[in-house]
């Protein structure tokens, strides 16, 4: 996988917007692909960091109302439903993704990694570690694994 897809998503998740503007530029269908699958790869390796492995249905909820607050003031819209449902499709209702297309996967998965980034310091430590991870894991799926 190329490195720029990982530092794509290494300038996000740290909020470096300059960085990630021009590291986006100029990105082809294909691209965005790539990029997908390592964003989606990323978000299912450190939610557990946030969540653990068997969330109840209030941790996802407390989460949401946490990004709906963090938010709150944002210039952007976030679909709090899609997030939700990518949280819980993580955790076994994989059923809830099959209406977001890939585009509005990412722009789901991105609030959720910035915040869990942002307040973790194991994870902003072992940030390299958890790209590579989450490249192994894209990888393994584009494979058919």
């Amino acid at each position: 996988m190329s490195s720029k897809y990982r530092d794509l998503l290494r300038a996000q998740t740290l909020r470096e917007r300059d960085k990630s503007e021009q590291l986006s530029e100029g990105f082809t269908p294909e691209d965005r692909r790539e990029y997908y699958f390592l964003t989606m790869a990323f978000f299912a390796s450190i939610v557990g960091t946030r969540l653990g492995d068997h969330p109840k249905r209030a941790d996802i909820d407390s989460l949401v109302s946490e990004l709906r607050y963090d938010y709150r003031k944002a210039g952007t819209a976030i679909n709090y439903l899609h997030i939700e449902a990518l949280l819980r499709a993580l955790y076994g209702e994989e059923h809830l993704m099959d209406d977001i297309g890939f585009e509005d996967q990412v722009k789901a998965y991105l609030p959720v990694v910035i915040k869990i980034v942002a307040q973790n310091d194991e994870v902003r430590e072992k940030l390299d570690a958890y790209l590579t991870d989450a490249e192994n894991v894209a990888a393994s799926w584009r494979q058919g694994g």
